[in-house]
């Protein structure tokens, strides 16, 4: 795409937080996995640019029978509308 003002994006993002266990050993049951993918679709018109873009993310917890309540699944949908004054 791109060539008729239609543009597209990908991304994927990993993130490992660890939680001090030292003031308690309950305290590693909040560990998670972090994994975000972002999937953008942008159309650009004359002064006009239209976004959309469709999140997922996932939390998979480091202990998964004690620290399950931790892990969290997350959906998301944006649209963006940028009109440049200067086009």
């Amino acid at each position: 795409m791109g060539g008729n003002g239609w543009y597209q994006s990908l991304y994927a993002a990993y993130t490992q937080i660890s939680y001090d266990t030292n003031t308690g050993a309950t305290n590693s049951l909040r560990d998670v996995n972090q994994l975000l993918f972002t999937a953008g679709l942008t159309k650009i018109a004359g002064q006009r640019t239209h976004s959309l873009n469709l999140y997922h993310a996932d939390e998979d917890p480091e202990n998964p029978t004690l620290g399950s309540h931790n892990g969290r699944r997350f959906t998301g949908f944006a649209y963006n509308l940028l009109y440049r004054l200067n086009a």
